[in-house]
């Protein structure tokens, strides 16, 4: 979507969040996958460019979360891959809406209101979805 605009994107790692990753994961075991930003460099980027770029990412998570969720009706191996693949992906839509700092969701927000309630509405409705389907799932389609 940058390109589209003009412009180049690309993920920078920031130390402070890459050793606060490894604190969490080493002293609590709470992998937080987020060591870093996308920034987005160049091209005539206005608030409605920044925040068609910035909703880029979660809707992509938001794409990755439901074909992931296909797994869900094998058994086994696919349906743990499954399982994670909705978590995470949900996870990180979510995380990125934050509307607040150096969120995408800040930029969606700022952008345009309704556009940001309706994909974080979705994202919370689907990840309830999933986790009822995942709840009322029988004993022997668990994946543990």
């Amino acid at each position: 979507m940058a390109q589209r605009f003009g412009s180049w994107a690309e993920f920078r790692m920031s130390p402070i969040m890459l050793f606060l990753m490894l604190v969490l994961v080493y002293q609590f075991g709470i992998l937080f996958a987020a060591p870093g930003a996308v920034m987005i460099y160049g091209g005539n980027v206005g608030r409605r460019e920044n925040g068609r770029i910035s909703l880029a990412g979660p809707l992509s998570n938001l794409l990755l979360e439901w074909l992931f969720s296909s797994c869900y009706l094998n058994r086994g191996y696919s349906m743990r891959l499954g399982r994670y693949g909705v978590i995470v992906n949900i996870a990180l839509a979510l995380f990125n809406m934050i509307p607040f700092a150096i969120f995408d969701g800040r930029k969606v927000w700022e952008w345009n209101k309704p556009v940001y309630l309706l994909v974080v509405i979705a994202a919370l409705l689907y990840s309830i979805c999933m986790l009822h389907r995942s709840l009322m799932a029988p004993i022997s389609r668990m994946p543990f």
